[in-house]
């Protein structure tokens, strides 16, 4: 069982207008776009028969009076780190602790996996084989360079004096990362709480400039009375060259629609440097 510890691409309104982004803010971009997402597996073992049990099925042999008394636990925690920079993301494994007897080695392999889909099949984008023999000791493996829903995992042997265990496997969650290896940014507005919801696809064809649906001042004023109407008067300006502007969350270059669920409202400087941005390397 995986005990997942995620961290957060959500963005907080008032940072973003108290930094007031800025092309050159680069340290806060990385704030946005670099996420360390972790994550710790609790592997037992029952040496009379060679078997691995995961956490929650130890729990539930417990729970019944029927868990084996002679059990050994190997823990390794993990985490899915990407950089904007290199525009590539790294998964670490790390042999954390054991309990009862030390194993000789942990055989496992980590591999770093991506698709279109955020829970459809992913292909193994990079793979690498290491040998643990004492905690602290890691196992990482490093891909990227597309635009996909990434994860990152292991198999891992448990050793003893020689002795392999049953394989144990470990899957991280999936994330959206483009080809810079930059998260998705995610927004809820303030005032309507509508989400920037993530994109469904990692694949999203681009649609010729002249097939694109129209967005000028017609189009604009037609949102910001629906949005008035719907949800009142905002504390903020919406229009062109003021704090707010309204942005497509699909974008029209993909295909993205003038429909109010596909609109929100995002500060000025937080939509022409980071999600601009994060699109511009779809």
């Amino acid at each position: 069982m995986s005990i997942s510890y995620p961290g957060t691409n959500d963005i907080d309104e008032q940072k973003a207008i108290q930094y007031n982004i800025t092309e050159d803010d680069d340290t806060f971009l990385e704030e946005i776009f670099e996420h360390t997402f972790e994550g710790i597996e609790v592997i037992i073992t029952d040496t009379s028969n060679h078997k691995t049990l995961s956490l929650e099925e130890y729990l539930d042999l417990a729970s019944l009076g029927a868990a084996p008394a002679d059990l050994n636990s190997v823990t390794i925690t993990y985490e899915v780190y990407n950089n904007t920079t290199s525009m590539n993301l790294t998964y670490t494994a790390t042999y954390a602790w054991y309990t009862g007897t030390k194993p000789t080695s942990i055989s496992i392999n980590t591999y770093l996996a991506s698709g279109p889909l955020k829970y459809g099949a992913k292909t193994k984008r990079g793979t690498n084989s290491h040998t643990l023999r004492n905690v602290g000791q890691t196992a990482s493996v490093t891909a990227g360079g597309r635009t996909d829903f990434w994860q990152g995992g292991f198999d891992a042997t448990i050793n003893y004096l020689g002795l392999p265990m049953s394989k144990h496997s470990s899957l991280s969650d999936p994330y959206l990362y483009n080809k810079k290896a930059a998260l998705y940014p995610t927004w809820q507005d303030s005032h309507s709480r509508i989400s920037m919801y993530e994109p469904d696809r990692a694949d999203w064809p681009e649609v010729p400039a002249s097939q694109r649906v129209s967005w000028g001042t017609k189009e604009r004023t037609e949102y910001i009375t629906w949005y008035h109407k719907t949800y009142g008067t905002p504390p903020y300006p919406i229009h062109v060259g003021s704090q707010y502007e309204i942005h497509h969350i699909k974008p029209r270059k993909y295909g993205g629609t003038n429909i109010p669920s596909n609109l929100i409202p995002l500060p000025v400087s937080f939509h022409r440097t980071v999600v601009n941005s994060w699109w511009t390397n779809y």
